[in-house]
């Protein structure tokens, strides 16, 4: 029999429940992260458009933390078994981050035949240990950026991120009314790690050394990201409230979104950006759903960094910076459809909402399972 305790008081709930723009805003992330690296690795751009587009691509990555420790706690609440939860999680995000990983391993071994190279890189790269091996032997060695795949430092993230959740999850569930103070402290304590290697990273005579370098990195990693997840997790536990007073927490996630800008309250970032995802989620009107078209953020998301490298190496911008933005564009959007439709579609489980789209019986299985409290048409 399936332990009971995973899931949530919630399960069976209806629409009223599952009526967000989650996946609008998930996609508009990953297209914002998209826009950055297409400047910055085919624009030449100027310092001041550099640092302007890492910083809402900063931003856009900041929001993905905080949609998944929402619907991912919420998945996790949903599961009939800590088994269940890590299943749908490798089914959602392995197959389509294999694909990226395996296709520019190949081409490398087939061109260079370097098989100890493309080897370290596979072992490296399949455990999401990118920052090991980035590179392949003859791909984009003389490029702005000789990284295959910038954008995957945030995978690692996600992934240890899911596999503490069930722990976290357990703590909090046994926190009872205390359950604020808890999340209160993993919040504070994330922003004490960050700021604290942040210092570190920037002190005097330390910049720009390999000693800075490495405090920067362990300061975008967990537990520095923490304040997001446990953030998100908040928004997911009060979302009844923020859809009641959405132009509350509007309002108060823009005050608190700009003041973090300051360098001495960057600590109530998480928390402002959790506040306005959960207000443009749920506040009312239009939904802008993506979602029945495929849930496309994730393709566009890991695709799109060597595909603007493989177009920088073709010369395509160099000829032409327009045509080279527009094919880019067709062949990100089409790569993340082709990923969808024949990777990440597949892998899921039939009581995904995903599935539903564009295949009847499998919407008829997803609504007898609704009906009979299984997994809610959030579960992602």
């Amino acid at each position: 029999m399936a332990d009971r305790r995973w899931r949530s008081k919630t399960s069976g709930l209806g629409d009223k429940m599952t009526e967000n723009r989650f996946d609008f805003l998930r996609l508009a992330f990953a297209t914002v992260v998209f826009v950055f690296h297409l400047i910055l690795l085919a624009y030449n751009p100027s310092p001041f458009t550099d640092h302007l587009w890492a910083g809402f691509a900063l931003l856009a990555v900041q929001g993905f933390f905080v949609i998944s420790g929402a619907l991912v706690y919420g998945s996790l609440q949903r599961s009939t078994s800590v088994a269940s939860f890590v299943e749908k999680r490798v089914r959602r995000v392995y197959p389509a981050y294999l694909v990226v990983i395996l296709l520019p391993a190949i081409f490398a071994l087939v061109t260079t035949g370097a098989f100890s190279d493309v080897a370290r890189y596979l072992a490296a790269n399949l455990l999401f240990l990118n920052f090991l091996v980035p590179d392949l032997p003859g791909m984009f060695t003389y490029q702005v950026e000789p990284t295959v795949n910038g954008s995957l430092w945030t995978i690692k993230i996600e992934v240890i991120f899911y596999m503490i959740l069930p722990l976290l999850g357990w703590v909090l569930s046994k926190s009872g009314k205390n359950v604020i103070y808890v999340m209160a402290a993993i919040y504070i304590g994330a922003e004490a790690w960050r700021t604290a290697f942040e210092w570190m990273a920037f002190a005097p005579g330390i910049d720009d050394t390999p000693y800075s370098n490495l405090c920067l990195q362990l300061s975008r990693q967990l537990p520095g990201q923490m304040s997001f997840f446990i953030s998100g997790i908040a928004l997911w536990k009060h979302r009844e409230l923020i859809r009641r007073q959405w132009s509350d927490a509007l309002a108060l996630g823009a005050c608190l979104l700009v003041i973090s800008f300051s360098e001495f309250f960057e600590v109530f970032r998480a928390a402002g950006m959790a506040l306005l995802v959960g207000a443009v989620a749920f506040a009312p009107g239009a939904k802008l759903s993506p979602a029945k078209y495929g849930d496309l953020s994730y393709g566009v998301y890991i695709s799109h960094f060597p595909i603007i490298q493989m177009l920088v190496a073709l010369g395509l911008f160099e000829r032409s910076l327009a045509i080279g933005t527009l094919v880019c564009i067709a062949l990100v959007f089409m790569a993340s459809v082709l990923l969808w439709r024949y990777v990440e579609r597949p892998m899921l489980s039939k009581t995904s909402q995903y599935r539903s789209h564009g295949s009847p019986s499998d919407a008829v299985d997803e609504k007898r399972s609704y009906k009979n409290g299984g997994i809610s048409k959030s579960a992602i």
